[in-house]
């Protein structure tokens, strides 16, 4: 069902690699070390958590993976592609092509309805009407939101729309998909369902996950943890 930069030849590729990959923040004259030499890969079909307390990386990391911020040092590929160093273009287009996002906000745009907002990515994609119906109209029963297709974010609750998120960005079929701490603003139920339902479109569909966060249901849950700590990879354990 979805699409990868894998040729057939490659059984499992590194779909995700980073090599001494750092990031410092300067405000005036102080420098804050948010990553220092990272370095880790990851596999295609992986359901990994990059896990830690708040400031250990995990975040900056996520976005630098997704080319939403630029390193001080070090380099970022996505399957072949070395993002480190793209143009602006190259990465709208990277990222509008190839990854999914999941943030903690949901991100959702109010004044479309549910499924106006799963179809958004792929208007950009140029992908024709009836596609674009369709396919939404298939992830959207898949997530469990059948009858909610036209239900703004505002009628909708947390997890709904934390739904319609996830929705969103699997519909575009992307390579890898990232998310930010995406259980953190929902109910212990809520974001146990919703873990369960990321963990059953990895199995089905070899959809490949990079979450962040610091809760134990999702480590518990994940296939990998990558346990980082004052900006550097402590542990890396399946």
């Amino acid at each position: 069902m979805f699409n990868h930069l894998a040729t057939e030849s490659d059984a499992i590729m590194q779909l995700v690699r980073t090599e001494k990959l750092s990031k410092i923040y300067l405000s005036g004259m102080v420098e804050t070390v948010a990553l220092k030499d990272v370095s880790i890969s990851v596999k295609e079909g992986e359901f990994t958590s990059l896990v830690g307390p708040s400031g250990s990386g995990k975040t900056t990391l996520l976005n630098l993976i997704g080319g939403l911020d630029s390193p001080s040092s070090g380099d970022a590929f996505i399957g072949d592609m070395k993002i480190t160093g793209m143009k602006k273009g190259e990465l709208s287009d990277l990222r509008l092509r190839h990854i999914g996002f999941i943030f903690q906000e949901f991100n959702l745009i109010p004044v479309l309805s549910a499924l106006e907002n799963v179809e958004y990515v792929m208007l950009l994609q140029g992908i024709s009407k009836k596609e674009r119906r369709e396919r939404s109209l298939e992830v959207l029963r898949e997530v469990g939101l059948e009858g909610k297709e036209n239900n703004r974010p505002g009628e909708l609750s947390g997890g709904q729309q934390q739904r319609v998120a996830v929705a969103r960005a699997v519909v575009s079929r992307p390579d890898i998909i990232l998310a930010d701490e995406p259980t953190a603003n929902l109910d212990s139920e809520t974001g146990e369902a919703l873990m369960e339902m990321m963990l059953g479109l990895n199995e089905e569909h070899g959809i490949t996950f990079l979450l962040s966060t610091h809760e134990k249901m999702v480590m518990d849950k994940s296939r990998r943890v990558i346990k980082l700590q004052d900006g550097k990879v402590v542990d890396d354990g399946r």
